[in-house]
Order: structure tokens, then C-alpha cells, then sequence
């Protein structure tokens, strides 16, 4: 169906081809489960005319005698190879510029010393979820939010710059501010979390919404931490 809308040979990008595999282990229906996946993947692989060709990720190792018994061709990347490092994940390079284009050159350290954790072929990756959950990745939800709402990042208000705030384009509907911390423990996170919010009072944040006729009843306030996939919000 792609091929014939698009007129060009399909690519299949199948992301953790192996879970379903370690949910059959631990739930008891592994031969089953291996069954399914080597005609799956014979049908979308092997036998496919509209495909051009397929990239599948995974934890586990690809072994030529299971699933993929019925394929050819196959080339297998690990992580300790030196074909692709580049691509699994944010560079040290990738990172300066996502600091330098959010305005948080200065942050760069505590990323790399959060975010840091691998080496591949050499080279030092940065697990991207977590770089982008430094505040990135609920900027880029807030484009959810367009065209109702206006959302600014790293903007002078008051005596600072405010992390995110949300203007409401419709009289007397609610905006939002909101200061992101990240906590150096889960224990950390309700302290971390409660100053963020003690900033946006202390730094006078809301006068960006005042000059703009928004009144203090309808400006609401959150403070936000982060420890790794945890968080932590004071309103």
C-alpha cells in the first residue's frame, strides 16, 4: 500500500524487535512466541517485493538460527562495533548545540555529568530521552497547545528568566509557569521541586503575564524535578 502511494520501496524501522520475545520467556510461551516471530518477519523480510530494505533494534543479539533462520542478508551492528556509534544516541556535539539553541550553555556540565553514561566504539553517546527530559521534551508537548496558547522558553521576566510559560490568547483563560530542576537523588526531588517553585515567586516571573493583562488569579505556577524517569511537582 506504501509503495504504490509514495511510488518508492518501503523501509521498516521495527524498534525492540525483542520484547515480545523476553514477555514470552517470563510469561511461559516462549516456543509459541519464536514460532509467530519467524513467520512475522519471513513474511515482512524475506518474501516482501514493496520492501527496499529493514532496520530492527534490540538488546538482544541477533542469532541467525532463531527468528531469522529463513533470512539473508543479514548485517549486524552491536555497540562495541565501530560502523554506527554515532546513531545511538546524542553526541557530545549533538548536546552543545541543543544547550546553546535552548539558551543553557551554562547547563552543559550538569548534563554531561547526569547524562554522560556510555561509551560506544570510543565515542561518548548521551542517552537522548534523558537530555530531552531535561525540560526539551515537555517543550515540544506544548506544541499541542498551538494555536490557543502562546509558549515562550527562556525569556527574561522580572529579575531572571523563566524555564517555560504558557500565555492564553483568550481573555480570562489560564496561563501557566513553569521552572524545571533536576534532584541529585529521588530523595531530593520534593526539595529540588519546591524550590523551582519558590523561584518563579522570588525571581517575579509572572510579570511577563501581568504586562500582557493576564492577572495573578489566572497565572498558575508549577515547579518540576526530575531523577532520571521520576518527577516531582509543587503548584
Amino acid at each position: 500500500m506504501l509503495k504504490h502511494h509514495f511510488r518508492k520501496p518501503v523501509v521498516l524501522l521495527l524498534d525492540e524487535y525483542d520484547v515480545p520475545i523476553q514477555q514470552a520467556w517470563e510469561q511461559g510461551y516462549y516456543t509459541e512466541a519464536i514460532a509467530f516471530m519467524r513467520n512475522f518477519l519471513s513474511l515482512a523480510l524475506k518474501t516482501n517485493q514493496d520492501l527496499d530494505f529493514a532496520l530492527l533494534t534490540g538488546v538482544l543479539r541477533i542469532a541467525k538460527e532463531s527468528i531469522f533462520s529463513g533470512l539473508n542478508n543479514l548485517i549486524i551492528s552491536s555497540v562495541i562495533e565501530e560502523s554506527y556509534p554515532t546513531a545511538m544516541g546524542f553526541t557530545t556535539e549533538d548536546v552543545h548545540r541543543l544547550a546553546n539553541a535552548r539558551g543553557h550553555a551554562d547547563k552543559f556540565p550538569e548534563i554531561q555529568q547526569w547524562y554522560d553514561g556510555y561509551r560506544f566504539a570510543g565515542v561518548e553517546i548521551y542517552n537522548p530521552w534523558s537530555v530531552l527530559n531535561y525540560y526539551g521534551f515537555l517543550l515540544g508537548m506544548t506544541a499541542l497547545l498551538m494555536p490557543q496558547y502562546e509558549v515562550q522558553s527562556n525569556r527574561e521576566s522580572g529579575y531572571g528568566r523563566f524555564d517555560l510559560a504558557i500565555f492564553p490568547k483568550e481573555k480570562n483563560s489560564f496561563g501557566a509557569i513553569l521552572e524545571f530542576k533536576t534532584a541529585a537523588t529521588e530523595a531530593d526531588l520534593e526539595k529540588r521541586a519546591t524550590e523551582a517553585l519558590q523561584q518563579i515567586e522570588c525571581k517575579g516571573y509572572i510579570q511577563a503575564f501581568l504586562s500582557r493583562d493576564i492577572t495573578k488569579e489566572h497565572i498558575l505556577k508549577y515547579g518540576i524535578a526530575f531523577f532520571g524517569k521520576h518527577v516531582m511537582i509543587r503548584a
